[in-house]
Order: C-alpha cells, then structure tokens, then sequence
C-alpha cells in the first residue's frame, strides 16, 4: 500500500501537467525541503481522507471490525452508502 501512495504521489508530481491544490503543496514543499519529501509528503496527504460531515444522525448503523484491509473495505461502503444519509459506517480497529 505505501508503495503504491509513493507512486501515485510521484506520477501526481512529475507526470501530470494538470494542476491542483495538492501538487501546489507539494511543490511547495519540494522548493524548500527536496522532491522526495514533497513525494512522501503528498502520499501522505492521499492516504488521508477527510471525515464527510452528515447534517443527519443514521438510523441504521453497518459496523465494521478488522485490520487494516479491513478498513479500506470499510471506505468502500462508506462511499456505497454515500447518497443515503440514514445508513452510517462505523469503523473500528481490531486490537490484539
């Protein structure tokens, strides 16, 4: 998974001529500090996705445990369940 956040993060960077708020920071970051932490830093910023905040509280709740493949599958219903407000994911990390 790191690898493929780095490669996306390095073909965002030096193979896309479209721009965006991202490669703006990334760029950014690479004129102070070097390209490969711009890259790191970008990979980092795609592996994070910001909480959608819902205006409704769900009355359904799917609950999903597990690793971290677990949670990715959890992002997928999230996005499933998207257009219907009153279905909410909840995601919890498994502990040994």
């Amino acid at each position: 998974m790191r690898l493929m956040l780095y490669e996306a993060a390095r073909v965002m960077l030096v193979r896309l001529a479209k721009w965006s708020w991202l490669k703006a920071l990334a760029m950014k970051i690479a004129k102070q500090r070097g390209m490969k932490k711009a890259i790191v830093a970008l990979a980092r910023r795609l592996a994070v996705r910001p909480p959608e905040k819902h205006d409704t509280v769900p009355r359904r709740q799917i609950s999903w445990r597990g690793d971290a493949m677990a949670d990715w599958l959890a992002f997928g219903l999230e996005d499933a369940y998207a257009d219907q407000p009153e279905t909410g994911v909840i995601r919890r990390r498994r502990t040994v």
